[in-house]
């Protein structure tokens, strides 16, 4: 019996006319993940689809090649014969594009089982607390100021979840924060930050990608920036420049996710 395919979903860049670098930024991840899916699911064939309808229509206005819709590869898959396949969420929280993606599963003409997003289960804080130790570790005295995107699901819990999760782990100068949403409190973070004394901060995306939340919300120029409004608290800032996908064990992860997956499609005995 061959394979089962493996269906990457990720939700893509916006990029734009001026900010090539958010692409860049976000391909070298796909990149990265598509190498060690590769590696550790070999001769699974591999397919990438975008979740996000305004990243290509965005993209294709502005002459740019993008991923497929979900609906459109499922759809082949299933006139070439194929009866089963995973479609692994590349999403960091199991939020409303999550939801839209299963959905959209549900209604396929095969077979799906969908793979969990980053931070999912108990297993994958533990694993991402792990992924992100040595970066932690070799701040001492560092605030770490984590920022991912936000969200109006109820995932947007996750957010201070995983700050708590941290902070057993690595005290109290850990703090995570978004640039949208909920949970908000962008302004009291920075305050709370400010009040602990610290001289330095690591300023690191909770994104998958540095992409246009990374250069516009994290460290644009603009006074709402998390970067302006700790620079007027008077801190000084580190940035970690790449997301979450490049961060060493993120992508064995979704290789887990991938695996679990794979075994919800296999026959029940």
């Amino acid at each position: 019996m061959k394979l089962a395919p493996i269906v990457l979903a990720a939700y893509g860049s916006l990029g734009s006319s001026g900010n090539s670098g958010s692409t860049s930024a976000t391909q070298a991840v796909y990149d990265h993940l598509e190498r060690v899916v590769s590696d550790q699911l070999t001769n699974h064939p591999l397919f990438w689809v975008g979740t996000s309808d305004r990243v290509r229509a965005l993209a294709r206005s502005q002459g740019r090649e993008c991923f497929p819709e979900p609906s459109v590869v499922l759809e082949q898959l299933a006139r070439q014969g194929i009866e089963r396949a995973v479609v692994q969420s590349l999403h960091v929280l199991p939020a409303a594009g999550y939801v839209r993606l299963r959905h959209l599963c549900l209604r396929a003409d095969l077979v799906t089982a969908v793979g969990a997003p980053l931070l999912y289960g108990p297993a994958d804080f533990q694993a991402v607390a792990d992924c992100l130790a040595p970066l932690i570790e070799a701040r001492p005295g560092q605030a770490i100021l984590l920022v991912g995107h936000g969200t109006y699901h109820p995932a947007w819990t996750a957010f201070p979840a995983l700050e708590l999760y941290l902070r057993r782990r690595f005290g109290q100068r850990v703090f995570v924060g978004v640039v949208e949403k909920f949970p908000g409190g962008t302004e009291e973070m920075v305050t709370r930050i400010a009040a602990g004394e610290y001289q330095r901060v690591c300023l690191v995306p909770l994104l998958l990608s540095a992409g246009m939340h990374f250069n516009r919300d994290l460290v644009g120029a603009e006074a709402t920036s998390w970067l302006s409004r700790l620079h007027r608290a008077g801190l000084d800032v580190e940035l970690i420049e790449e997301g979450l996908g490049l961060l060493p064990g993120i992508a064995e992860i979704f290789c887990e996710h991938i695996r679990t997956a794979l075994k919800e499609l296999e026959p029940e005995k």
